[in-house]
């Protein structure tokens, strides 16, 4: 069990040092067209005769996110204004969930329709694990620890629209003529990473919840 929760706090926090450190490198080299991040996302949009869709400038939000429900691109400050190829890329990638929702694709509406849900889940599998623990109940703790485990099979399992989502933003990136030869291969890597954050904002607490749980077990 020791090795277990090693592999997996080595996986998760691995991940989370390897996308800080890609953002951090690129976000320091501006695109050769020194386009906003609000110039990317408008660009693409407007290719798909998207004009309908809103970009805003968010300070709420920790990270950009494309708004399902409200059909608006959320960019935070970092990105919204910022002209290097970590906004370009996150621009991107936010762009394409609104042309995966034009195109009506079922995997991601689905996808998204829950994703609210899905959170609040999450967060709920957290607290039910803490209950469990404070009371010394290892039947709640495990309870807690499906919950998050379902979530974390969920997500892994619908990567398939995140993936599609990354190569359609590299696809806009070209044919829109925003980025030249010499940045593909940097954006690519940096829209690799973008499509991971998902999976390992999830990865990293099931990892300390894991963590948790093994604590308890041998202190019991």
């Amino acid at each position: 069990m020791d090795i277990v929760i090693l592999i997996v706090l080595i996986i998760s926090i691995g991940t989370y040092i390897y996308i800080n450190v890609t953002y951090n490198k690129y976000s320091k080299k501006d695109t050769s067209k020194l386009m906003s991040g609000f110039e990317v996302a408008r660009e693409i949009l407007d290719a798909h005769n998207l004009n309908n869709i809103y970009i805003t400038e968010s300070r709420e939000e920790l990270y950009s996110k494309y708004d399902y429900k409200r059909k608006v691109v959320k960019l935070i400050k970092g990105v919204f204004s910022d002209t290097s190829l970590t906004s370009c890329a996150i621009a991107s990638m936010n762009a394409a969930y609104a042309i995966q929702d034009k195109k009506n694709n079922k995997l991601f509406k689905f996808k998204k329709s829950i994703e609210q849900l899905v959170s609040i889940l999450l967060y709920t599998s957290y607290l039910i694990t803490i209950i469990g623990a404070l009371f010394g109940h290892i039947q709640t703790i495990w309870i807690g620890f499906g919950i998050a485990l379902l979530i974390m099979v969920f997500h892994i399992a619908t990567y398939s629209v995140e993936k599609e989502t990354k190569d359609l933003a590299f696809k806009e990136l070209v044919n829109n003529k925003i980025i030249n030869k010499k940045e593909i291969k940097r954006i690519k890597k940096l829209l690799d990473v973008t499509s991971y954050i998902e999976i390992a904002s999830i990865v990293f607490p099931f990892a300390e919840l894991l963590k948790r749980i093994y604590e308890f077990g041998r202190s019991d």
